[in-house]
This record gives C-alpha cells, structure tokens and sequence, in this order.
C-alpha cells in the first residue's frame, strides 16, 4: 500500500492524525510499500479500548470490528 491510502485510513477508520508515521512498519525502507507496525498499533488499542483480550476475550481483528467497524478491521488486514 502506498502511504497515501495508509494515512487516510488511519484518519478515517481511527481518527489518528498526528503520529499515524509511528505505525508503519520498519520494511518501508527498503520495500517502499507502507504496512502496519502490528505491535505497536496493538498497544495503542490497549491505550483506547484497554484490555479486550481479558476483558472482553476478543481478538484483535473482534475489538476493532466492535469499536471501529467492519471496513476499519479490513482496512488494519490488508496492510498487515
């Protein structure tokens, strides 16, 4: 994915508009096509939503589904 479409879903999806470069992926370097630092988008989602694992015992792609929408959990899967 291009970083154009990355960043406008991160706007659109998430509301993520400063910062959203601390969530691309170290392989843009040397690939050029932005993908999804997981790890770090996961501790934001601890950081808005808490603990969903224990709490709610969902998945990542579940949570995002419940709180942000179907569109927004496929937006996070084709970027990974």
């Amino acid at each position: 994915m291009n970083s154009g479409p990355f960043y406008e879903g991160l706007k659109t999806y998430f509301n993520i508009t400063h910062g959203a470069n601390k969530f691309i992926e170290i392989t843009y370097l040397t690939t050029e096509k932005v993908a999804i630092d997981i790890i770090k988008f996961d501790d934001w989602l601890h950081k808005q939503i808490g603990n969903y694992e224990e709490k709610e015992g969902l998945s990542m792609k579940e949570v995002i589904s419940k709180y942000y929408g179907g569109s927004a959990a496929s937006f996070i899967q084709n970027i990974l």
